[in-house]
């Protein structure tokens, strides 16, 4: 399974819009991915270790490697395509 971690900020706009791109991309690839939301302002050791600087973040891990970082606002079917990619 992957692992989708999402770097947000509550009050950022692209934020929010990522957030619910994700939650399409989770319901159509249904139990292959795993989503964690991660607050930037409360886990700045996280945001840390995985070398995050914009808001929104996105980095995907399988098998507890990195394999793909997202910055920005990324669309929904590139990123779905990419996740297809490291399944």
């Amino acid at each position: 399974m992957l692992k989708v971690l999402f770097f947000y900020k509550k009050d950022d706009g692209p934020s929010k819009i990522q957030k619910e791109l994700l939650r399409n991309i989770e319901y159509i690839l249904k139990k292959k991915v795993e989503v964690e939301k991660i607050d930037m302002d409360e886990n700045k050791r996280t945001v840390e270790k995985y070398g995050i600087k914009e808001v929104p973040s996105i980095v995907v891990e399988k098998d507890g490697r990195v394999t793909d970082k997202f910055s920005g606002l990324t669309q929904d079917l590139f990123l779905k395509r990419a996740l297809e990619r490291n399944m």
